[in-house]
């Protein structure tokens, strides 16, 4: 009967723990394992920001080797000192951020792009893709990359499906990344998907330590 207890406690604990999803809400300041790349970043408001007007602010976040994910966030469109506010997401991105995949959003008539990055340059897979950007407007934007295919969201709405046809064989895989320019954008509840995905700690709630108290007692 004990070990009968013991087997089902087990289960009631890993149960609490999803593998392949990864999510962070920045509400307990700065996580671990980000590295900023170019920028001021720092937790305010409970979300992610950058807080300089240099060109490209990055901070990138992973493993290299992650292959088919999907990575969304809620992004708040800053007012900074270009007039695009550009702010987005890199994926399947290098070590630094410098080559992978970018999509992101923008407030002059450009609106949307979806663009292989390479060495810290753009080159377009679809330009312009509406709708454009708001200042101080909040987005729930998602990417997927699976094989060679690119899913581009925003708000659930699909703005981009494609593949990489002119470089196929480039970014098999890589980490995930904010990415802004001349702005100050806020990011807050990320979540990341795939099967290379490490699953988020577990946090205790209060409920969970009396139940698991609980069933301890009766084991003893």
């Amino acid at each position: 009967m004990r070990k009968l207890n013991c087997i089902l406690l087990c289960v009631f604990a890993i149960s609490f723990a999803t593998a392949g999803i990864w999510e962070e809400n920045f509400d307990n300041g700065m996580p671990k394992g980000w590295e900023t790349v170019v920028g001021k970043w720092k937790v305010d408001k409970k979300a992610l920001t950058q807080t300089t007007n240099e060109s490209y602010c990055k901070i990138m976040f992973g493993d290299v080797a992650w292959r088919d994910y999907s990575a969304t966030v809620d992004v708040t469109v800053g007012e900074g000192k270009h007039p695009c506010n550009c702010v987005g997401l890199l994926i399947r991105a290098d070590k630094k951020g410098e080559n992978g995949y970018r999509f992101w959003i923008r407030t002059d008539q450009h609106m949307g792009q979806a663009s292989r990055w390479v060495n810290n340059k753009f080159e377009h897979l679809k330009t312009p893709i509406p709708p454009k950007a708001e200042s101080g407007k909040t987005y729930r934007m998602k990417v997927t990359a699976k094989g060679k295919n690119f899913q581009f969201f925003l708000d659930d709405k699909l703005l981009f499906e494609g593949e990489d046809k002119a470089q196929p064989e480039f970014q098999p895989s890589g980490r995930i990344g904010f990415i802004c320019h001349e702005t100050d954008p806020y990011f807050d509840n990320l979540v990341i998907e795939g099967d290379q995905i490490p699953a988020s700690p577990v946090k205790p709630l209060g409920k969970i330590s009396v139940s698991w108290g609980k069933i301890k007692s009766s084991i003893e």
